[in-house]
């Protein structure tokens, strides 16, 4: 259990976000594996098959582009008597597609390989799911029952059409299916992520919430069955974590599924929830573990316990001396109440992990403790790696304008802020709106602004950043009205609401109209 802990770690609460559709950077190897496809292409320019070569190494890295280009190609000059050929090649066109959410195109290349080979089984699978994302689930069915006569063994093939049947509203066949799949995998953990899945869709909570329990006890560090019921409980909490506590009351030695307790109150922000766990789990542990000092220090923390965070972070350090993430949560714990300790503790955790996020936390704690060229140089090294980041440049912006005094420079940071490539996400509009706002563009930021709220619903922590823009912009009430959204909708993280002095990213404008909790 000790390995399972330290397998995921606090790193298992945290999520990371990509800039979708980006390509990667390309290594030496696939960057010369590329050069010497195009010199054998320079020389016959219709070989099919070192196209189709190209377009896959195209793939892999993520530049979609140059790889539907050449597969276009590969098709023009493969020879219809090459029908396996040709079927790859549709194959991957539909990948790619698909990963670009070009659903429609995507079906019309699956269908397309699909006429060359009817029996292929993958590409009868991702029709099927192209079905669904495009909402016809008749369509959908229709493909998955081809894959169920080709194979009538095949879990994806009952799987698929037990999707569909939810989607059509067809709870009683969808039942029935379930049946089918757990009788094909019974000792596989994917088995049990699958049956979740589908109990997810049909709004049954406790049923799925018991299938990626028993997923999760099957496989020791896989991150479906978590990330499944984080999702599930992220929508709705309450409910998850009482059907998790009652396994533990069924069998209080589970001590996997005390771990996974603590990680879905934590990660849904249920964190007097999170912090009574993990409690009783380094109770019922046989020895200690930093990971779980550091969940009880991170959850005392967003309750605004700072003397309590710290002791419970200080025992994770005894616990792992040298770890770049104890290091890192403790300058964060450290940062408002002692910026000075924190940036000497943000510097170490650099040595060890020069991040993104620790570049941000050692400028952030560089700003509070006056090395402002300190917390410049951390700021550039972050644009450096990410020149999209727009919480960097909105920082850096505010370091030259209001610490700096270099007017200039902060107008450039934010006017580059708010012209940032946006990923549809609340924060991203917020962070948007909010460099618009710093160079007098109100109208642009009014804009971003409407569209931030409108998409955030009910979500607590978009409602936060909201609140959070309209403090930092000057309308208390607005921002007021916000905080008590997120309030309403289960925002528990009283440090961010009364705590948190960070520059720019705070609430400190309104904190005389908040009540401390």
């Amino acid at each position: 259990m000790k390995q399972t802990i330290l397998k995921w770690g606090l790193g298992g609460l945290m999520a990371t976000s990509f800039l979708a559709g980006q390509a990667q950077q390309i290594n030496p190897m696939t960057e010369a594996v590329i050069r010497n496809y195009s010199e054998i292409l320079a020389e016959d320019p219709k070989d099919y098959l070192t196209l189709y070569d190209r377009a896959s190494q195209y793939y892999n890295i993520g530049d979609y582009d140059r790889a539907l280009s050449d597969l276009d190609m590969a098709l023009q000059y493969t020879p219809e008597s090459e029908k396996a050929y040709r079927q790859a090649e549709y194959s991957l066109k539909a990948d790619i597609l698909s990963t670009q959410k070009k659903y429609e195109e995507s079906i019309a290349a699956t269908n397309a390989a699909l006429n060359v080979d009817p029996a292929s089984q993958p590409d009868l699978y991702r029709l099927g799911n192209l079905y669904l994302l495009v909402e016809k689930p008749e369509e959908a069915l229709k493909a998955f029952d081809r894959l169920q006569r080709e194979n009538s063994r095949s879990q994806e093939g009952f799987y698929g059409m037990a999707k569909a049947n939810v989607q059509l509203g067809r709870k009683d066949e969808a039942e029935k299916l379930i049946k089918e799949i757990e009788n094909l995998g019974k000792q596989s953990f994917i088995t049990y992520c699958r049956i979740g899945d589908l109990y997810a869709d049909m709004g049954n909570v406790q049923e799925a919430t018991t299938n990626y329990a028993i997923a999760y006890s099957m496989e020791d560090g896989n991150p479906r069955p978590v990330e499944s019921l984080k999702y599930l409980a992220r929508k709705n909490p309450r409910p998850v974590l009482e059907i998790i506590e009652s396994i533990i009351q069924s069998k209080p030695d589970n001590i996997p599924v005390r771990y996974l307790n603590a990680i879905i109150a934590y990660d849904a922000g249920m964190y007097p929830h999170a912090e009574k766990a993990v409690k009783e789990l380094a109770t019922a542990m046989d020895e200690d573990s930093a990971a779980v000092y550091r969940m009880m220090a991170m959850s005392q923390l967003a309750q605004n316990k700072l003397d309590e965070a710290l002791q419970s972070i200080e025992t994770a350090e005894r616990l792992a001396p040298g770890s770049a993430g104890v290091l890192v949560d403790k300058a964060e714990i450290l940062l408002n109440q002692n910026p000075e300790k924190a940036y000497q503790v943000a510097t170490e955790a650099l040595k060890l992990n020069n991040d993104e996020s620790t570049l941000m936390l050692a400028a952030n704690a560089a700003m509070l403790s006056g090395k402002y060229d300190q917390a410049t140089e951390y700021l550039n090294e972050v644009v450096l790696i990410n020149p999209a980041n727009a919480e960097a440049l909105l920082l850096r912006g505010y370091l030259n304008t209001e610490y700096k005094k270099d007017g200039k420079a902060g107008v450039a940071d934010y006017t580059r802020a708010g012209n940032v490539n946006q990923d549809g996400s609340v924060a991203n509009m917020v962070y948007a709106a909010l460099g618009k706002s710093k160079v007098n563009k109100k109208l642009d930021a009014d804009g971003l602004i409407n569209q931030a709220t409108a998409k955030a619903g009910k979500n607590k922590d978009d409602l936060y950043l909201i609140a959070v823009y309209f403090a930092q912009t000057g309308n208390l009430e607005k921002s007021k009205e916000y905080v008590d959204k997120a309030l309403e909708n289960g925002y528990s993280n009283v440090y961010n609401l009364v705590g948190n002095n960070s520059p720019l990213f705070n609430l400190s404008p309104i904190h005389h109209l908040l009540v401390k909790q």
